[in-house]
């Protein structure tokens, strides 16, 4: 992982909440958990899936991750940082190297190269602001 700093103050602290929010996504998604998934998102959030289905905010965030969750697809994501760049203190971009796989058929394998917007309120906590997942087309 990279990181690209601006300004000189200390980001140890928010670098570590940043990549809890990942863990945190990897969980909540790993286990089909809509609030807990939907609890990292900003309430005006931009989502662009990776099949290209842009969601404006939470209402419809919430209704397609409803939706995608009741399909219980086969397979685990895992999501590597891969960069992280401050473009202000309270704003982060992330870059992410994802990994989806099946225990029971190598054909559902694939990847992504999500690239997510964080920023941090004024709680301090980080929140998912935009995210957009790329598929890596296969060779």
């Amino acid at each position: 992982m990279t990181t690209t700093e601006s300004g000189t103050s200390s980001r140890e602290a928010d670098i570590e909440a940043i990549k809890q929010v990942i863990a945190d996504f990897q969980y909540a998604h790993a286990n089909q958990l809509v609030d807990e998934y939907m609890s990292l998102f900003k309430k005006d959030a931009i989502a662009t899936m990776a099949g290209g289905k842009v969601l404006l905010g939470h209402d419809e965030l919430i209704g397609h991750v409803r939706t995608a969750y009741a399909r219980k697809s086969e397979g685990v994501s895992t999501y590597e940082l891969v960069h992280l760049q401050f473009i202000r203190p309270d704003v982060a971009a992330v870059k992410l190297h994802q990994v989806h796989t099946s225990d029971t058929d190598d054909d559902l394998r694939n990847e992504g190269t999500p690239l997510w917007i964080l920023t941090r309120e004024e709680d301090g906590r980080w929140w998912l602001a935009a995210t957009q997942n790329t598929p890596v087309l296969k060779d």
